[in-house]
């Protein structure tokens, strides 16, 4: 069992090491704010390489030894600094092999002359434990750990080595789980509103649907009365006629029962049959009157020629006019509001526009049980009619529907 674990383990860290020093992949960059088309962070990681170039060439050896290549030895363990944010394991592969150029080709070199190299490595493991995946990092802390030694030459210098190494790589794999949990937690957040959107359009077109397969069942119950009473009021009908009638009154009562079944799947378990009749623009007034008891200021206007719209249109249009004063108590209370309501030759069409709070702070939304805006929506669709709702200039709201009486466009 230990040498299954073993040469399991050692497999991991032969993975990992290759993936560090060859097949490794990182994440691309994010996007950075530009200025002048100019990035900023190369810019200063530009700036910081030649600085630690300076501190490394100046330090490097005491100016007796090895003048021409000091140059060449400080530029390369500091240079692939300017690659980290595009190509991180790269440039942290370029700092190892230039400072592992520069210890072998640069001997007597000062303690000082580490600096630069110790934090350009310092940030490319940052940056590519931010931009790796965890056996990556891994492959990255092995090598690192394992090159230490041979860089340094001494015990102490090599732990403190050990120690950097690991802090850095531990804080930029911290950095890229938080990141990950972040960006988890976002699209877990838009996934959500995608699906309660869409749970509220088909909570709202179940309600549509039975409050009109109330209106339907309501006008079949009328067909089938009307049907079986027709050969009583004429006692001389022929025989044919009374059995069409009767073949009515059957086909009617038919649809009023598959209606009252499609009643029943629609209602969720709790929910009982209504028993007062859908609204329609008859009890307006009444609506008003509610409105108005919350502390709206509600004014009506009415023009063209009155006619009887169809239930849908009249109980569509009653539905709209009420979220829309609901909406209007829950965010502007006090505030003015105007109901136009003008009778077209081709459709109805109803403005209602509130102006801005008055006075007194909106009432909080909460999740609320409504779905204002998508049954608005979902109504003037079904009768082929159009919506608009938008915010005004001066602060308020003003929705417009526009319902044609035959119930399509």
């Amino acid at each position: 069992m230990g040498a299954v674990h073993l040469a399991a383990s050692y497999d991991r860290c032969r993975r990992a090491v290759t993936a560090a020093l060859a097949t490794g992949a990182c994440d691309p960059p994010e996007r950075r704010r530009l200025r002048f088309g100019i990035d900023q962070a190369l810019i200063v990681d530009t700036l910081l390489a030649f600085a630690l170039f300076l501190i490394t060439g100046n330090n490097a050896t005491d100016g007796r030894n090895h003048t021409d290549i000091v140059p060449l030895a400080a530029l390369l363990s500091t240079a692939p600094l300017v690659l980290r944010h595009q190509w991180p394991l790269v440039a942290w592969r370029a700092v190892l092999a230039g400072t592992l150029f520069a210890v072998l080709t640069v001997p007597d070199h000062r303690p000082e002359a580490a600096w630069g190299p110790g934090i350009a490595l310092i940030l490319c493991l940052y940056t590519a434990a931010v931009r790796s995946d965890a056996e990556t990092t891994f492959g990255v802390w092995l090598v690192t750990v394992a090159m230490a030694f041979p860089l340094t030459w001494a015990w102490s210098p090599t732990v403190i080595a050990w120690f950097a190494a690991s802090v850095s790589l531990l804080l930029g794999y911290n950095v890229r789980a938080r990141r990950q949990a972040q960006h988890s937690l976002a699209a877990e957040e838009a996934r959500s509103a995608e699906e309660k959107a869409k749970r509220g359009v088909l909570e709202e077109r179940a309600r549509i649907a039975r409050e009109l397969h109330d209106v339907v069942a309501h006008h079949m119950s009328v067909i089938a009365i009307q049907a079986e009473a027709a050969p009583y009021l004429e006692r001389d009908l022929p025989e044919p006629i009374t059995a069409a009638f009767a073949e009515i009154r059957g086909t009617a009562l038919d649809a009023l029962r598959e209606t009252r079944r499609m009643l029943g799947v629609l209602r969720s378990e709790d929910e009982t049959g209504e028993t007062a009749p859908q609204p329609d623009l008859s009890v307006l007034d009444e609506l008003v009157a509610t409105a108005r008891g919350t502390g709206l200021r509600v004014d009506v206007d009415v023009s063209g020629e009155r006619r009887q719209p169809s239930p849908a249109v009249g109980l569509s249009a009653y539905r709209i006019i009420q979220e829309a004063l609901s909406n209007a108590m829950r965010h502007a209370p006090g505030a003015a509001v105007r109901v136009e309501l003008a009778y077209l030759d081709e459709a109805l069409r109803i403005r209602v526009l509130n102006g801005p709070p008055e006075g007194r702070p909106a009432f909080p939304d909460g999740d609320g049980g409504g779905h204002g805006l998508v049954g608005m929506r979902e109504r003037t669709s079904m009768l082929g009619g159009g919506l608009s709702a938008a915010p005004t200039p001066e602060g308020g709201f003003a929705v417009m529907a526009t319902l044609p009486w035959g119930g399509s466009a």
